[in-house]
């Protein structure tokens, strides 16, 4: 048996912004991250740092802690 695929950060993300009807401008407002930045992290061709997370989840309105472990960074927790 397979197990279902998880869902990338990238497409995570992607689908958060779609949920809330943002277009990368309106992200970037809300997060201040450069659009060219926001574009990376949807397309999976960059990995967020902690200040970028924090960012995310204060403009989605989710806690830290869910976008460090969508992230694949629990180690974060720990910091």
């Amino acid at each position: 048996m397979h197990e279902p695929s998880q869902q990338s950060f990238s497409e995570y993300l992607c689908e958060l912004r779609r949920q809330r009807r943002m277009d990368h401008k309106a992200l970037r407002d809300a997060s201040e991250i450069d659009v060219a930045r926001l574009m990376a992290l949807e397309s999976g061709a960059g990995t967020p740092n902690r200040r970028e997370l924090r960012q995310l989840a204060r403009a989605f309105r989710i806690s830290e802690e869910t976008m460090i472990v969508k992230a694949g960074q629990r180690r974060l927790i720990l910091d």
